[in-house]
């Protein structure tokens, strides 16, 4: 009886990471991050929502809609507001990503003090 050793394909190596999502709790978050992040940024630079809507290309209404009740834009005006503002859209989106995870905290601790879940509580 012959066994025939036949080689194993090379599995390529990728130079990138695999995407991890976010636990799903995030995803709400986003939406409200975002607002405020372009909020924060809009006041930093002294604008007024009527300006920077402006120059962003979007109507009063979209840009107060977003910053006031966390709708989120589409890319092409994420990148706008981004270009308006002085930035990239990248860096609007770390920060965005980065309140996200804050603001979702904040409501783990909210409910774990509604619940009386904390760990000074306990003892």
């Amino acid at each position: 009886m012959t066994h025939v050793v036949t080689a194993q394909p090379e599995v390529p190596q990728h130079r990138c990471r695999p995407i991890v999502r976010p636990p799903m709790h995030l995803d709400r978050f986003r939406p409200l991050a975002f607002g405020q992040v372009v909020r924060r940024r809009r006041q930093t630079c002294e604008l007024g929502q009527m300006t920077l809507a402006r120059l962003a290309g979007l109507q009063l209404h979209e840009l107060a809609e977003l910053e006031e009740n966390g709708v989120l834009p589409s890319l092409d005006t994420a990148f706008a507001l981004a270009d308006a503002l002085g930035t990239d859209a990248a860096e609007l989106f770390h920060e965005t990503r980065a309140l996200s995870e804050e603001l979702a905290v904040e409501q783990w601790l909210d409910l774990r003090r509604e619940r009386g879940w904390d760990s000074s509580a306990a003892s």
